[in-house]
């Protein structure tokens, strides 16, 4: 309904300057129909603002293209500053702020502005669907505009003073409107539009002080890492062969290392060369230039870094080949965490880059970081169950490798967090100790209980030789004490049919899984367990209460009454001298 009475506006104002009734009804007889509409309609409107005057076609033009190619909508500010820059000046000429009432009425109906947000959009989702299509028809040079005016703009005077305190930097952000968005997207439009050897960008890049302030607007660092380092005390923080391998600038790189650049220049942010940019980004065409150059292919950063590493850890799988190739590379290198690129490919689940890694001779699948974790169960932990798989298929692998943190295994790191394939995985495994227990004397079994991940429990109890009466040493319980106390009706009753489980095993309280479920007024849990033979009704926990005892107090009549109907159940039984019914009552 609504893209219909736009589309009769746009009509109606098809008609203006039509001198005749005769003339008006040519033209409506002449309407298209179907999806051609659509088109019709807006390259009606595209002629109509070409048959301005220069100066309203110009803006209009340039309002559109802007709308149309830029990576992120604008604020009518945004815009404003955008269209007010005059290529290669040195600073934004407030006179040349068009009126956010013209930027919108030379657009003949193609264009309106959000009153809520301030975002300048075009009319119709519809609309921008026509542009993307046809655009380099009506602004063929649009990505060259934009890339040499959001140069221009980070070249003003007012970044000549480079990085800025935190502070400083949102008063940057709100006193320069266009300044976030050129800076994250200079060089996109700059590749689209094949400026990268323009003498605009070289001279932008020449620049310590105005790369450093524009690559402050792409990674915002207002975290308090960076701000508590010191870094706003320095000044050419990052140089212009950084932010080029940054972008993938191949052929600016090329230009820069001619004129002189470092190749092995490191910034100050993380103590990284050129190659580490672009490998993390996973640029092959820089990655390549570079190689070529002989750079230092094994350069660690400030965190201990490779460049390898950094790829991998992003999972960039074309340049981690093109690294893997060069002779020298460590493949094992560790960062400041001891990590290698194999561990933070696992983490991360980066399935291909694992398979590079392991295709090498000497990689190290079993090297373990600060925490001592291992690939495996770095994978195992985040549910990488490809991962997991790639691993296990290495001949000498450790399945029951312990981290250092709690001493876990990959299984239950698996089970903890509920990852049913990658338990399904690890228990296929010949050797894997289903009852390894950690610092605190979890086994798999009881996390996944105690977590309540019922289908991995049913995993592990079908485990020949699983110690279901396994017990933690913080609270001294077993996982049918754990899935009592949690009231896991299924879980009771899946466990309760295992042969040899304890049903009146006792925690560091005393109390049984009876007393736990009672105490919780678990009606279906007490019900499941009053149907085993042997269990202890009265048993009496470290303060000589009963599971009577514990549902009276807590008002649990359900459970009382369930209790009450067991033969032999000790209604007189006393903790602290008080009768179970006498605290019910």
């Amino acid at each position: 309904m609504l893209f219909r009475f736009l589309l009769a506006q746009l009509h109606l104002r098809s008609l203006t300057g039509k001198r005749s009734p005769k003339a008006m009804k040519t033209a409506l007889r002449e309407l298209p129909a179907g999806s051609e509409v659509y088109d019709h309609a807006y390259k009606e409107a595209m002629e109509r603002i070409e048959g301005q005057n220069a100066d309203s076609e110009r803006l209009a033009k340039d309002v559109l293209s802007w709308i149309t190619c830029a990576k992120n909508p604008f604020t009518t500010l945004e815009l404003r500053h955008a269209l007010a820059v005059e290529i290669s000046a040195s600073e934004l000429d407030e006179n040349n702020l068009p009126e956010i009432e013209d930027m919108v009425s030379v657009c003949a109906g193609l264009v309106t502005v959000d009153k809520e947000s301030d975002i300048i959009r075009l009319i119709h989702y519809t609309t921008q669907e026509y542009f993307q299509r046809t655009w380099t028809s009506w602004f063929p040079n649009a990505e060259r505009d934009i890339g040499m005016t959001c140069v221009t703009y980070l070249s003003f005077n007012s970044f000549k003073t480079g990085y800025c305190p935190k502070d400083k930097f949102q008063e940057r952000l709100r006193e320069n409107a266009l300044y976030g968005y050129a800076a994250r997207n200079w060089a996109y439009h700059a590749r689209a539009s094949l400026l990268e050897s323009e003498q605009l960008i070289l001279n932008f890049l020449e620049s310590e002080p105005k790369v450093s302030s524009s690559f402050q607007a792409v990674v915002p660092l207002a975290g308090p890492y960076h701000y508590n380092s010191g870094l706003e005390k320095r000044s050419g923080v990052i140089r212009g062969v950084h932010l080029a391998a940054y972008f993938g600038l191949t052929e600016t790189i090329r230009i820069l290392l001619k004129n002189g650049h470092d190749k092995d220049s490191r910034d100050n942010y993380y103590g990284q060369t050129p190659l580490s940019w672009a490998a993390s980004e996973g640029h092959e065409g820089v990655v390549k230039l570079l190689l070529e150059e002989e750079v230092d292919a094994d350069s660690k950063d400030d965190d201990g870094q490779t460049p390898l590493l950094l790829a991998a850890g992003n999972g960039q799988e074309a340049v981690v080949k093109q690294l893997l190739t060069v002779d020298g590379v460590d493949v094992n290198s560790k960062d400041n965490n001891s990590q290698t690129a194999m561990l933070l490919a696992a983490e991360k689940g980066h399935e291909v880059v694992v398979k590079q890694l392991l295709a090498v001779d000497g990689v190290d699948v079993n090297s373990k970081d600060d925490n001592g974790r291992t690939a495996l169960l770095w994978a195992a932990g985040n549910g990488h169950k490809v991962v997991v798989k790639q691993l296990l298929a290495v001949d000498g692998v450790d399945i029951n490798s312990k981290d250092n943190e709690y001493s876990q295994t990959a299984l239950s790191w698996a089970a903890r967090d509920g990852n049913e394939a990658v338990v399904k995985q690890l228990l296929a495994v010949d050797g894997v100790d289903v009852n390894s227990k950690d610092d605190n004397g979890r086994t798999a079994l009881l996390w996944a209980g105690g977590n309540g991940h019922k289908a991995v429990v049913k995993q592990l109890l079908a485990v020949d030789g699983v110690d279901v009466n396994s017990k933690d040493n913080v609270f001294g319980r077993t996982v049918l004490s754990w899935e009592a106390r949690n009231g896991n009706e299924a879980e009771v009753k899946q466990l309760l049919a295992v042969d040899g489980v304890d049903v009146n095993s006792k925690d560091n309280n005393s109390q049984t899984a009876i007393s736990l479920a009672a105490e919780n007024g678990h009606e279906v849990v007490v019900k499941h367990l009053l149907a085993i033979d042997g269990v202890d009704v009265n048993s009496k926990d470290n303060s000589d209460r009963t599971a009577l005892s514990w549902a009276a107090w807590n008002g649990h009549k359900v459970v009382v009454k369930q209790l009450l109907a067991v033969d032999g159940v000790d209604v007189n039984s006393k903790d602290r001298g008080q009768m179970a019914l006498s605290r019910a009552a």
